[in-house]
């Protein structure tokens, strides 16, 4: 299976293609169900595909062999060096696979992440590009809402619609796609940890989203009595809940992978640099009001509150 190329790119298209089925409690449904007993089975076929990938159950011969398989440390370098798997491919298999299969979805990513600790130092590359060109892109698109951008002839107007539809959808997937991805992957709290990415998330809720939802209010005032447009921007004003969502989800995935790791190896040095490194994350993360506020009204007030004592208790 590792040496099929053609099989190589079906997988990869399916996975950039596949109807995202993302966690409920980021309230993000997905727009295409899968309805037809063809696209469930290929859905099914894909997952086992993943699994099999993950399990290193590739026959061989000779001494690159183990118990008839090729031995792990081969097959490490095999599946990173040709591709095979890859951090994109992984960020994909959560939000495709992630809120129906969680446990297989762990599974893959658990195995995967032990049998090859390069995508470890990869992922920490992939959250540093979302974090300084992602995040600031979409605050930036944000940041020009309200205000008076150039149209030519016709003088000067505010960003139509369906470019603020576009922002919404793009944020709403990143988002809910990397809360999915660090929900199914235990093994990433240490690189959630060193990328601060709570902080940038809290930066991220800041800058976008009061503006998106003053955007709506402003669309509603300006068409007034147009029902049939009233009822548009309604459903815009709840795909912008639901990016909102999905930010607050991805807030509380990434305190759940902090703690877990300061957690299991408490009484160490590196821990101990660690524990102090979330407490300077929760000390940056706390002083955005707006996203604290809007945190806790979300979710229970105890399941953020027993959070930060999880990552911080060490510490104070």
């Amino acid at each position: 299976m590792v040496f099929d190329e053609t099989l190589h790119r079906f997988v990869d298209s399916y996975l950039r293609l596949a109807p995202r089925r993302v966690d409920g409690t980021a309230r993000i449904l997905a727009a295409n169900r899968m309805t037809t007993p063809l696209e469930q089975d290929l859905y099914r076929s894909v997952l086992r595909l993943l699994l099999r990938l993950a399990a290193n159950e590739e026959p061989a011969t000779g001494p690159s062999s183990t118990h008839g398989f090729i031995n792990p440390a081969t097959y490490a370098d095999i599946i990173y060096e040709n591709w095979l798997i890859d951090i994109p491919k992984l960020l994909d298999v959560a939000a495709v696979y992630g809120a129906a299969n969680a446990p297989l979805v762990t599974r893959i990513h658990s195995a995967i992440f032990a049998l090859q600790p390069k995508y470890l130092a990869d992922l920490r590359d992939n959250l540093h590009s979302i974090t300084h060109v992602v995040f600031p892109m979409i605050a930036s698109r944000c940041s020009v809402l309200g205000l008076r951008t150039t149209a030519g002839p016709g003088g000067a107007r505010d960003l139509t619609e369906p470019q603020v539809l576009d922002i919404q959808s793009y944020m709403a997937d990143v988002c809910s796609t990397l809360a999915t991805f660090i929900a199914c992957s235990p093994s990433v709290g240490a690189v959630v940890v060193d990328t601060r990415l709570l902080i940038d998330v809290g930066r991220l809720y800041e800058g976008s989203v009061g503006a998106l939802e003053a955007y709506w209010t402003r669309r509603t005032a300006a068409v007034k009595t147009d029902a049939r447009a009233l009822d548009r921007i309604a459903q815009s004003q709840v795909a912008c809940e639901q990016a909102r969502a999905a930010l607050l989800t991805l807030a509380e995935a990434c305190l759940r992978a902090m703690a877990a790791p300061t957690a299991a190896a408490r009484g160490d040095g590196g821990s101990r640099g660690r524990q102090a490194t979330c407490g300077e994350i929760l000390t940056d993360a706390l002083v955005l009001r707006t996203f604290v506020d809007a945190w806790c009204a979300a979710l229970p007030v105890r399941d953020v509150v027993d959070g930060i004592l999880a990552v911080s208790g060490c510490v104070l």
